[in-house]
């Protein structure tokens, strides 16, 4: 446990994130509550209901939720330094979802997931 009270974070769920040579990469998700961080092993399982392909893309990616319910859910795709670049707004739901990507520039991205105050991201290369 890691005591947070002196940084103001508010409870829920966050990712670490990692600068290695200037590149962040994604680390593990932890749950705050009560100013304390948790490292929850169950996520890890949760994650693995969360899954973007092709990956590398050109057009396209389909994101696969898999035992996932829920009524609305935000989908975002952002740059490397955090910017949003893409945003869509979801009512109903279905276990995969098919997203156009072809407006924006070859890079790496994240998709980010956000429902019920969890958050899943994954990287991606678009080509």
């Amino acid at each position: 446990n890691i005591p947070l009270d002196s940084l103001n974070v508010l409870d829920g769920y966050y990712q670490l994130f990692a600068m290695v040579d200037d590149i962040p990469s994604i680390g593990k998700i932890i749950k705050v509550e009560n100013s304390v961080s948790t490292s929850i092993s169950n996520l890890n399982d949760e994650q693995n209901n969360f899954l973007v392909y092709p990956n590398p893309t050109n057009d396209f990616v389909t994101i696969k939720l898999k035992n996932i319910v829920s009524d609305e859910i935000t989908i975002s795709l952002t740059d490397l330094s955090g910017r949003k670049i893409k945003q869509w707004n979801l009512k109903s739901v279905e276990e995969e979802i098919q997203l156009s990507i072809n407006d924006i520039v070859p890079g790496c991205y994240f998709i980010n997931v956000n429902f019920q105050n969890k958050l899943f991201s994954q990287k991606i290369i678009k080509l």
